[in-house]
């Protein structure tokens, strides 16, 4: 399989003008496009101070060719997890990255859980020193699919500057988009309200009952074991009462030597625009 990369080159010539556009005190919003297979990606930040806790907003852009998705940071039967680092950042103490719903696809029998389109993964950047810069730089790894997966690495740079003018346009997107990131359950109606074992089974089924926001609304939920090394299967629907959805999935995928007695599982559940994050510890 031919891998995708994005030339230091262009990294180089990137940082030149970045340098340039310094010396006229004027930042740019965003980072050239970098185009590889099936999509292309950039870094976007809105710019300015940081805000009152000492944090600026940014964003990685993703945006894929017709017919072409990524996957969720648990990419569920297939594909692989996107990973991102900013190790060659500068001025910089922490960037979390976080992630809108995603959404779930059934192709050839496989189901995975991504986005297609594009997607804006919201970062929060934390400078070491809030007065000086941030010299915002990032590679990643993605998989980009179609009919077959495309591993692509892609690196870009940002001048973060404190002096610089806020750009509204970067902001609305960064905005719009961490508005789809799932919030903590407990500050709207979307929640889990129960999660059971059947340890008759073998192996054992989980069922999960999912109180909904908008009974109307398409839902859907997601789960992850507490390390990455769990693989477990996706939730599948199994009843409905009202504005409760039943879910279940069996507890397969747990790495050699691990029980999922007392286990904490993350579930993420979207139900229209609402979206929740929710830590249930089993029996």
């Amino acid at each position: 399989m031919k891998r995708f990369s994005f030339s230091r080159r262009l990294t180089a010539l990137a940082a030149l003008s970045f340098g340039l556009a310094a010396a006229t005190a004027a930042a740019a919003a965003d980072s050239p496009w970098t185009e590889v297979h099936g999509a292309k990606i950039r870094l976007l930040a809105v710019g300015g101070p940081p805000d009152a806790a000492g944090y600026h907003a940014a964003g990685i852009e993703v945006r894929l060719d017709e017919g072409w998705k990524t996957y969720w940071r648990y990419p569920g039967d297939s594909g692989m997890p996107p990973l991102f680092s900013f190790a060659q950042s500068e001025n910089l103490e922490r960037a979390e990255i976080r992630f809108p719903a995603p959404h779930r696809f059934v192709e050839g029998g496989a189901a995975s859980i991504g986005y297609k389109g594009g997607v804006i993964f919201p970062v929060v950047v934390k400078p070491r020193d809030p007065a000086r810069p941030v010299r915002l730089e990032f590679e990643a790894d993605i998989g980009i699919c179609e009919d077959i997966c495309v591993p692509v690495n892609a690196v870009a740079a940002l001048d973060l500057r404190p002096d610089a003018a806020p750009d509204d346009a970067a902001g609305l997107l960064i905005e719009m988009a961490e508005r789809r990131v799932p919030k903590p359950a407990g500050t709207g109606r979307l929640a889990l309200l129960g999660v059971d074992v059947d340890d008759r089974l073998s192996p054992p089924v989980v069922t999960a009952r999912l109180r909904l926001a908008s009974a109307d609304a398409e839902h859907d939920l997601f789960v992850e074991g507490p390390t990455e090394d769990w693989f477990l299967p996706l939730p599948e629907k199994t009843g409905r009462e009202g504005d409760v959805a039943t879910y279940r999935f069996a507890l397969d995928g747990l790495p050699p030597g691990a029980s999922a007695k007392a286990a904490e599982l993350r579930f993420t559940a979207v139900n229209g625009a609402d979206a929740v994050e929710q830590n249930w510890r089993l029996p």
